[in-house]
């Protein structure tokens, strides 16, 4: 059993699960303000936005989160929007998600950002990034978590 997976099956899994599209890197300047981001190990950038599948991925409390925000936003409508504002509210809207996946070695996921809430797109995203193989032994409760993430994404 896998412990950690190569950046091209995490490609596959993105592109072949989601329809993610790869995006440029530029769109994601204000990760540089991020303290947990580290925009010089950004390996690929993509966005998540064919409809049927992001109503195909959201769960029941997603999506009245989402109910509830397009709601909200209706009730604030008239002001002029940016194209960044505009990006944020297809968010929360529930009609994009955006993933970043950073590389030290060029080789793994060695940390990623999400915009946007999708419990399956994280699990995906947490099971990619793999655990420690020395980290892997059924006394220890982050092992045991990868396990079940494993199986809740179908890969055991």
């Amino acid at each position: 059993m896998p412990t950690r997976y190569s950046l091209v099956e995490v490609e596959k899994s993105l592109e072949e699960k989601f329809n993610a599209n790869v995006v440029d890197k530029e769109n994601f300047i204000d990760l540089n303000k991020d303290a947990w981001a580290n925009y010089a190990n950004i390996y690929k950038c993509y966005e998540i936005k064919d409809p049927s599948v992001l109503n195909s991925i959201f769960n029941a409390e997603e999506i009245t989160m989402i109910n509830e925000l397009i709601e909200f936003n209706q009730s604030n409508t008239g002001h002029l929007q940016s194209d960044e504002n505009k990006m944020w509210k297809d968010i929360q809207e529930g009609r994009l998600i955006r993933v970043v996946i950073e590389t030290t070695d060029h080789l793994h996921i060695s940390a990623f950002t999400m915009q946007g809430v999708c419990e399956k797109v994280m699990d995906e995203l947490l099971v990619l990034s793999g655990i420690d193989p020395q980290e892997a032994h059924l006394d220890n409760k982050r092992y045991l978590n990868y396990l079940t993430l494993l199986k809740k994404t179908g890969y055991i």
